[in-house]
């Protein structure tokens, strides 16, 4: 049971806690039930810190209660989690808020809310096998268990998560289109479920690992079966595969993680060649700039491409965007042998009835695009960006 603190005195804000029920009711057809029950966890902590209202979500607040949760020894990922919580809460009002005033205040303060992300761990940190490592590491693993080098060796060549890599099937590999499809990952349960992001993704194969699965893999079932017949899942435990990474480590000397695989098979994919975009899309990831948060401190090439997803032009106010667009519309009709149409786009968007067909009296003569703000003539599509009145 959770207790809330006694809310602040009622400044028309609504309470922190409704809104976060209603964010995460819109989210559960999105994401896993995992990071929804970790952001539920996430926002049930901050209420407890007091922020009772929207109103007491601000920028200095909200960095002291970071500073209070660093005192306690967390980690700065621990801690942009909490934030990226946050920061996701007050996108979502800003996307369903109608009036421009409001929006610019909830984009203001999300754009506040991002500067206070702590920095991340340093290039030194960032670790991931050698190619001499790795051949190295796939012959121990072969000593402690066949199945472990299989896994270890998968895992280095299509970045899976652990969860994911678990209840890989021998069907999920398409050999003839040299692709994986990952579908599915373990919860804590270990019953198997939806990806991370509730999305199917797939991961090319490369040429050597074609080779292992052909020679080594099952022919059908379960990649990693599981070792007792008495087990719950067909799938070897989480247990099990914690351990045989941690004597991977202790038998060869090596830091050795699961998602150093994962980050191994980034650092390959940069090697072949791969942008930011594809590599992104291979390890299922919502969009790129979680990837060049997580991987641009140790991807030097990446650089540009990185620098033009943070330089890219914000999105301007909606009244702005009307008026502008409004202002084109005005002059292309000084010069078009039917203005008529055009003017009456004009107004609709002064009215602010973008994406709204026109109508004047009881005769329809425009259409203004939703999507890039040209008129079009009544039952046909726009000539600038294919939209369908």
């Amino acid at each position: 049971m959770i207790f809330l603190p006694t809310p602040s005195p009622d400044d028309g804000s609504p309470l922190l806690w409704d809104l976060v029920h209603e964010f995460q009711r819109t989210r559960i057809d999105r994401v896993s039930n995992e990071t929804v029950r970790k952001a539920r966890q996430h926002f049930a902590r901050l209420i407890a810190a007091g922020f009772a209202r929207l109103s007491d979500v601000t920028p200095p607040r909200v960095a002291r209660y970071l500073e209070r949760r660093a005192a306690e020894g967390l980690s700065s990922s621990t801690l942009n989690h909490e934030l990226a919580v946050i920061v996701k809460l007050v996108r979502w009002l800003h996307r369903r808020e109608e009036h421009p005033p409001q929006r610019s205040k909830l984009r203001e303060l999300m754009l506040e809310l991002r500067t206070l992300r702590l920095p991340g761990d340093s290039p030194g940190t960032i670790v991931f096998f050698s190619r001499d490592e790795f051949v190295r590491l796939r012959v121990i693993a072969g000593e402690i268990a066949p199945w472990f080098r299989l896994a270890f060796e998968v895992a280095c060549f299509t970045g899976l998560r652990r969860s994911e890599l678990r209840v890989l099937d021998r069907e999920d590999f398409d050999l003839e289109a040299k692709l994986l499809r990952v579908r599915r990952k373990t919860d804590r349960l270990g019953d198997a479920g939806d990806t991370k992001t509730r999305r199917e993704r797939n991961v090319p194969l490369a040429s050597e690992l074609l080779e292992i699965v052909r020679e080594r893999a099952p022919k059908s079932g379960a990649m990693f079966p599981a070792l007792s017949r008495l087990a719950l899942t067909p799938y070897v435990s989480d247990d099990t595969f914690r351990w045989a990474m941690q004597e991977l480590g202790r038998r060869s000397g090596i830091v050795c993680r699961w998602h150093k695989c994962r980050k191994t098979f980034t650092t390959w994919s940069v090697s072949a060649g791969l942008s930011i975009f594809d590599v992104s899309s291979f390890l299922g990831h919502t969009e790129p700039g979680m990837t060049a948060r997580h991987y641009a401190a140790f991807v030097p090439r990446w650089k540009p491409e990185i620098d033009r997803l943070n330089t890219q032009t914000p999105t301007k106010d909606p009244a702005t965007e009307r008026r502008e667009l409004a202002e084109r519309l005005l002059v292309q009709a000084k010069t078009a042998t039917e203005p008529a149409p055009l003017l009456a786009a004009a107004r609709a968007l002064l009215r602010g009835t973008l994406g709204e067909r026109v109508v004047e009296g009881d005769t329809e003569v425009g259409f203004v695009c939703g999507r890039c703000g040209h008129s079009v003539t009544p039952g046909r599509t726009c000539s600038s960006c294919g939209a369908s009145p």
